[in-house]
């Protein structure tokens, strides 16, 4: 039998490496020992082996399937962003508006007219609400409008309700779309178009206030009610005397006569110039 050192557990040939180890010839229960801890390696090895095969067969299905979807959702050159599903050969979009202006608070319909497509009916709605420059400026006012396809014209029409969030908003921002241009050269399939920006005015809110009327300036008895008989007397205070009607009886004329005789004064030919204009305009009217 080969010695083994009793420390270290080691065959020693020739000396043990184990300083100060003793060396002596290996028992049945050492032996049966080495044979189960080479065992026990050995069955941790194919375990280990078992499950990662068993982890490559579970991964390799899945993993397949996600680059296989990816393949077909995302084919080569296709844009990941602002693509709707839109192709033809020079395609056109634009925005409407049913006015240039809207109060503040008060919901605005705006159309996206997508022209000169092949497949109106496969093109997808914009979410304008994945949109930043959309979603900064303007709330979405549910329900919106259905679309209307026009497949003769190759024209899709998207109406959408917007409301301005604050009056600094002027205009209706750009949109941008890609579409699939059969007819170009391979890496130039998905050109891009854009939809140009729209002027847009948002006036003040009419005042909940309304027009503020004038206070009613008037003497205290006017607000009074009256109680009694039914009878309302409209003067207040002290009659005035009857000299006072007598003087303005007389002098009330006298006046328009003195005026008279002072604008005589002023254009004594006054009336005579008159009578001669009218005896000039009768032989003019009466010559032959």
């Amino acid at each position: 039998m080969t010695p083994i050192c009793m420390n270290c557990s080691y065959t020693a040939r020739i000396n043990c490496s184990y300083s100060g180890g003793s060396l002596s010839l290996p028992s049945a229960s050492s032996a049966t020992g080495r044979r189960h801890a080479s065992r026990s390696r050995g069955l941790r090895r194919s375990a280990r082996l078992i499950f990662l095969l068993l982890l490559c067969l579970w991964t390799e299905p899945v993993v397949g399937k996600v680059y296989a979807q990816e393949a077909t959702s995302n084919p080569l050159g296709q844009p990941t962003e602002h693509y709707y599903g839109a192709w033809g050969v020079g395609v056109r979009v634009h925005w409407e508006l049913e006015r240039d202006s809207v109060k503040e608070g008060e919901v605005l319909l705006v159309t996206l007219v997508v022209e000169r497509v092949r497949n109106p009916q496969e093109v997808q709605r914009p979410d304008l609400r994945k949109l930043e420059a959309f979603a900064r400026q303007f709330e979405w006012i549910e329900p919106q409008p259905p679309a209307e396809v026009d497949a003769a014209k190759g024209q899709v029409r998207y109406p959408y309700r917007l409301r301005p969030r604050h009056r600094t908003v002027t205009e209706i921002p750009p949109l941008l779309f890609h579409y699939y241009n059969p007819s170009a050269p391979e890496g130039r399939q998905y050109p891009l178009t854009t939809a140009p920006a729209v002027t847009l005015r948002v006036l003040p809110p009419p005042s909940s206030e309304g027009s503020s009327a004038l206070p009613l300036q008037a003497e205290g008895f006017w607000f009074q009610l009256v109680e009694g008989d039914g009878k309302v007397t409209l003067w207040s205070g002290a009659r005035p005397p009857w000299s006072l009607w007598l003087a303005s009886l007389v002098l009330g004329p006298l006046g328009v006569w003195s005026w008279y005789r002072l604008w005589r004064w002023w254009f004594p030919d006054a009336q005579r110039l008159a009578q001669l204009r009218r005896s000039r305009l009768a032989r003019n009217v009466v010559r032959p």
